[in-house]
């Protein structure tokens, strides 16, 4: 059965939505293109309407590379006719991954890192951890319109192991990030104990200015933030807990959090 389409062609005047005035009525199949010559009464050229079938955008599997054999990467396409990929990092080792860096295309033009909440492992031994990536549109000159390009080497270019190993890129940058990191906790942890139990109301200016590091530490720094707003107005936590054990939980969750940052081995 051959499809049909039906197509209203219109003219717009003054602006969208305004002074509507309908041309024509046409229906149009793939093998008997219409040419709308009512366009003529109005001024305007007439068109041709005609339906083609357009070829699937496909992404083909790239290339991928690991700098560690402990950890194996792939890339494939997430189906048939999707343009992204699905890639999947495989821990082979017998320690946790605790992050990893990756490079799209020759030109390394896209990076990302991976990491677990909080410094959690982000991938157990064992384990696979797959993210997608979309492919992209650019142009090869200022005159020429989008082309989609595609991503033909995803590299895995740096890892660091739960014992502070690193392999690939060297290990400085990422030293004084989590050093950095662990620096504010130390210092929430301070301001948290304080001298015996410290206020709401001296506690919020001083968390308030903290945890500024980085996104993840800010979206911290904004709930603890928020619980103390939920525990000035209803004398609990967002989870319930009054402040004596809201105050204790918080401590504890920050010093799991700093005992799992781990410095790369220099």
């Amino acid at each position: 059965m051959v499809a049909t389409v039906l197509v209203t062609i219109s003219l717009r005047y003054g602006g969208p939505h305004r002074n509507v005035v309908k041309v024509a009525t046409v229906r149009v199949s793939p093998d008997a293109p219409v040419q709308v010559n009512e366009l003529r009464d109005y001024g305007v050229e007439p068109i041709t309407l005609s339906l083609v079938t357009l070829v699937a955008t496909i992404a083909h599997a790239p290339v991928a590379v690991s700098v560690s054999a402990q950890a194996e990467v792939r890339a494939e396409p997430v189906d048939p006719n999707a343009s992204a990929y699905r890639v999947a990092v495989t821990n082979k080792s017998a320690l946790p991954l605790m992050w990893f860096q990756t490079y799209r295309g020759d030109r390394r033009t896209i990076s990302g890192r991976e990491r677990g909440s909080r410094n959690l492992p982000v991938v157990m031994p064992g384990s696979e951890y797959t993210f997608e990536l979309t492919s992209y549109a650019s142009r090869k000159s200022p005159d020429s319109g989008d082309v989609w390009e595609p991503q033909d080497r995803i590299e895995l270019t740096s890892l660091m192991w739960q014992d502070g190993l690193v392999e690939g890129a060297p290990a400085v940058l990422q030293g004084r990030f989590d050093a950095s990191k662990a620096a504010q906790l130390r210092a929430l942890l301070t301001r948290l104990r304080g001298g015996g139990q410290p206020s709401i109301a001296s506690l919020r200016p001083e968390i308030a200015r903290s945890m500024s590091f980085d996104p993840e530490t800010r979206q911290f720094r904004d709930s603890l933030l928020a619980d103390l707003d939920s525990l000035e107005r209803t004398r609990r936590s967002s989870g319930g807990q009054n402040y004596e054990t809201w105050l204790a939980g918080t401590i504890t969750k920050c010093q799991q959090w700093l005992s799992r940052i781990v410095l790369p081995k220099s």
